[in-house]
């Protein structure tokens, strides 16, 4: 008899980029010109700010398990695209067991937050929910979505089954599951992009998968804002007086 097993892992930290560079008219556009001025957008970005949640309920063997994180975040960037700033917060709670965290990188040092003490961080950083991993995976994916135009954003979309689809949008929550096809997961995925700006604003991946008795379900949700407001990101008096 199969089994289900599913790995999820929403690394510690969260990076996008967008930018903000307004359109006075972007109604009636095709899927191609939609991505083409999004993507066109995200060159010259200089701050971003993100909210992420990521939620896991797993019973497997007749043993229910739940997660979720919350994530709020700001980023700057530098020339090139690269990440010189970060402030993220998270909270995170496991079978009723709650964690937080707080993160800030200036230019030159970092330092966490572990709910007690804050401390040099000089571990690795992955920005898999950011901007751009999240854009490139509409990008990879649109060929299997569809699109439609409303009042006030252009929504892509999916919901079923494709294993290439499933693949495509794996990267922002590292979504993995084992004893299962990818073209037996259940999808419902959006993203938004904003008509006005057209910077994506939200992004949506849901996926559901059962084996047997044995069933997984993941949700995980990305806001982007405030693009292009923040100027500086400082080190907390808690930091600079150690």
């Amino acid at each position: 008899m199969k089994k289900l097993k599913f790995i999820s892992i929403l690394l510690l930290l969260s990076v996008l980029i967008v930018a903000c560079n307004g359109a006075s008219s972007n109604e009636g556009l095709d899927m191609d010109e939609v991505l083409n001025n999004m993507e066109e957008n995200s060159e010259d970005l200089k701050s971003v700010s993100e909210n992420v949640e990521f939620k896991i309920e797993n019973n497997i063997n007749n043993e229910l398990k739940k997660m979720e994180q919350e994530m709020e975040s700001v980023f700057l960037y530098g020339e090139e695209g690269t990440i010189t700033h970060i402030h993220t917060k998270q909270k995170s709670v496991a079978n009723g067991q709650q964690q937080t965290m707080e993160f800030i990188k200036i230019p030159g040092e970092a330092h966490i937050y572990d709910g007690i003490k804050w401390q040099k961080y000089t571990g690795s950083e992955n920005y898999s929910t950011t901007y751009k991993p999240v854009m490139d995976t509409l990008l990879t994916a649109k060929n299997g979505m569809e699109m439609k135009e409303e009042e006030d954003s252009y929504v892509f979309y999916f919901k079923g089954r494709d294993a290439a689809v499933y693949d495509s949008i794996r990267v922002p929550f590292n979504l993995s599951y084992q004893g299962v096809k990818p073209g037996d997961i259940d999808l419902d995925i959006t993203f938004k992009i904003n008509k006005e700006n057209m910077n994506m604003e939200n992004a949506y991946i849901g996926s559901s998968v059962s084996v047997n008795d044995d069933s997984s379900d993941a949700i995980g949700e990305i806001e982007f804002f405030d693009f292009d407001e923040t100027e500086d990101i400082e080190l907390p008096d808690e930091v600079k007086s150690n």
